[in-house]
């Protein structure tokens, strides 16, 4: 599945899917997605969340 936006409502619904599926999470910016990638945490938009 993928999810378009990785705000915080884009991520939380990356995060419930994933459990069961594989998800990709699409955001507009290249540095904060390749952040979130190598923490494997939105910690612009949902932090303290895997």
């Amino acid at each position: 599945m993928t999810v378009l936006g990785a705000g915080a409502w884009g991520t939380a619904v990356a995060i419930a899917v994933a459990a069961r599926h594989d998800v990709l999470l699409w955001g507009r910016n290249p540095e904060q997605m390749a952040a979130t990638a190598a923490a494997r945490e939105n910690t612009a938009y949902l932090p303290g969340q895997p």
